[in-house]
């Protein structure tokens, strides 16, 4: 007889304990994305020109670094252990020339350089940089 009782009570008022769960489970992530946090961040811009060409067009010099994570994470971190560079030195010459001769820019990613001993991306924290590439139209001389 006991048992049927207890079996009784726990279905008795079961959309009152399934509203309770539901809530139960609609907090404990609400808790789980307070502690994530969005930082932006100006950062130098170091644009590496091939010897002998420069940039005809503005370059900008800076960037926005978008750092997303826990706030426990991202507010240790300094960006000036951060570096962001966009290097055009490595293209071919042949490139270059036919950049000038049709008057059309180059492009290239931005790279962060950091040190992954200190800072670790991956799924707990995220960057991202506005712009994320650079164009340059290219002239010959400094």
């Amino acid at each position: 007889m006991k048992i049927l009782n207890r079996k009784g009570s726990f279905f008795k008022d079961w959309s009152v304990k399934m509203l309770c769960l539901v809530c139960a489970i609609v907090l404990y992530f609400m808790i789980g994305y307070v502690s994530f946090a969005q930082r932006v961040v100006e950062i130098p811009l170091e644009l590496r020109l091939p010897e002998g060409y420069s940039s005809q067009n503005i370059i900008p010099s800076s960037i926005a670094l978008k750092m997303e994570g826990e706030n426990s994470i991202i507010y240790l971190i300094a960006p000036n252990e951060i570096e962001a560079i966009c290097d055009f030195s490595q293209v071919s010459e042949k490139v270059l020339e036919e950049s000038i001769q049709n008057k059309e820019p180059l492009e290239a990613k931005v790279n962060l350089i950091y040190d992954t001993g200190i800072i670790k991306v991956g799924s707990e924290l995220t960057f991202t940089v506005e712009p994320d590439s650079v164009k340059v139209l290219f002239k010959r001389g400094t």
